[in-house]
């Protein structure tokens, strides 16, 4: 909380684990990724507004750091709409775990074939129906109206190993942040995904401002969203 104003500065930054099965952004892991660099064009988008964001909240989270009666979660995701005039429709309540690191199962229903968790419990699917369910005051469904998630204090940070091997390139753990930023998309998990977007721009032209499933890597798969979080 101490740290918001601060990060509030910056609209939204990607946010990318190093681990597999992570989008990944720096020299050495890159390095270990056998599909090639792909090179992208630009999109000449337009300066992000709070209209672009999305800002998720996890109703489950009840800490209350500075005792004032609001879950430090519902605070942030607050505070964020106010500062970046954010619309209503954009606020986005979840009712997950509140644990640091879930399963894959927790975060996919596609993987808890058990049926282990509660219908609302998904994080891939309360956030995907959202998107598709909601639109905005111009009647565009926010799935497309959107370039940015931001995630607040409370929704899980990481989502453990599920069926991968020992060996780093079959390991099949995650952030969140990363796996909802390839929302709308099956794909394998398989190891450690190379981020399209990293280095998109070198030069910093500001022509490669971030535009939905416009970066792609040669896998295939293509960034549907920015994510980042504010705790």
């Amino acid at each position: 909380m101490k740290r918001l104003s601060s990060v509030l500065s910056v609209l939204v930054t990607l946010s990318l684990s190093a681990s597999a099965s992570a989008l990944i952004n720096d020299e050495d892991a890159m390095a270990k990724v056998t599909a090639p660099q792909r090179i992208q064009s630009p999109t000449y988008a337009e300066v992000p507004t709070g209209e672009d964001v999305l800002v998720v909240y996890n109703t489950n989270y009840v800490e209350d750091e500075n005792e004032n009666g609001v879950p430090d979660g519902i605070e942030i995701a607050r505070y964020y709409q106010e500062a970046r005039n954010v619309p209503e429709v954009n606020l986005v309540p979840i009712h997950v775990s509140t644990d640091e690191e879930i399963t894959r199962p927790e975060y996919d229903r596609n993987y808890d074939t058990e049926g282990l968790y509660e219908e609302t419990s998904y994080i891939r699917q309360a956030i995907e129906q959202y998107l598709t369910n909601h639109t905005n005051e111009e009647g565009e469904p926010l799935g497309d109206a959107i370039r940015y998630i931001v995630l607040t204090k409370g929704v899980p940070l990481k989502i453990q190993q599920y069926d991968g091997g020992t060996y780093i390139r079959q390991a099949d753990y995650s952030s969140v942040d990363a796996a909802i930023a390839l929302l709308f998309q099956d794909y394998e998990i398989d190891g450690r995904i190379r981020n399209p977007y990293y280095k998109a721009d070198p030069n910093l032209s500001l022509d490669y401002r971030f535009d939905g499933a416009h970066f792609s890597n040669s896998n295939g798969l293509t960034l549907s969203y920015l994510v980042t979080r504010l705790d």
